[in-house]
């Protein structure tokens, strides 16, 4: 009677099953590791492209015609500034202050001895020659410290056209 070599109540299908499910493994294992590396080229290529064309619009931009030299360096200001009294309101205030400051078209400039909290600020003044006092909010755009003193930097939020205009032409007037 002939030996089975098999060890009893093994299948021999099985082990080839197994084996054929390893190696589709292993093969959807290469085919997404070549899709990821694949990915990482495309992705590469694309930076490259990107970065040549930051390079390129650097490089027109460089050879464009200058911009008009600031009048002072750090003044990108289009007006001039007229001195003027101010009644500041901060977020965190429970009500105005009255502040030293100088007035152009887009904003104000004003210094106070506690550094300016919060970029929202509501801000009314009265314009020398006019009866009407100006109610006006502005936003913070920058607060500097010279010696004991806080500047702050704050440009006019939204008005109606009458404000902007006689903003404008007591400007106008007090600079000519």
């Amino acid at each position: 009677m002939p030996t089975d070599r098999r060890a009893p109540g093994r299948d021999p299908r099985v082990r080839t099953a197994k084996t054929k499910e390893a190696k589709e493994a292993k093969e959807a294992k290469a085919k997404e590791a070549k899709e990821v590396k694949e990915a990482a080229k495309e992705a590469k290529a694309k930076e490259a492209k990107e970065a040549k064309e930051v390079k390129e619009a650097a490089k027109e931009a460089k050879e464009a015609k200058p911009r008009k030299r600031e009048r002072r360096m750090g003044d990108r200001r289009e007006s001039p500034r007229l001195p003027i009294k101010v009644w500041v309101k901060t977020a965190t205030a429970e009500g105005f202050a009255a502040v030293e400051g100088d007035i152009s078209v887009g904003g104000l400039h004003f210094t106070d001895k506690l550094p300016i909290t919060g970029k929202k600020i509501d801000l009314r003044f009265k314009l020398p020659g006019h009866d009407a006092e100006v109610h006006v909010k502005g936003e913070v755009v920058q607060v500097s410290q010279k010696s004991n003193l806080y500047g702050a930097h704050v440009r006019f939020g939204e008005m109606d056209m009458d404000t902007e205009r006689a903003i404008a032409r007591f400007i106008d007037e007090r600079s000519s």
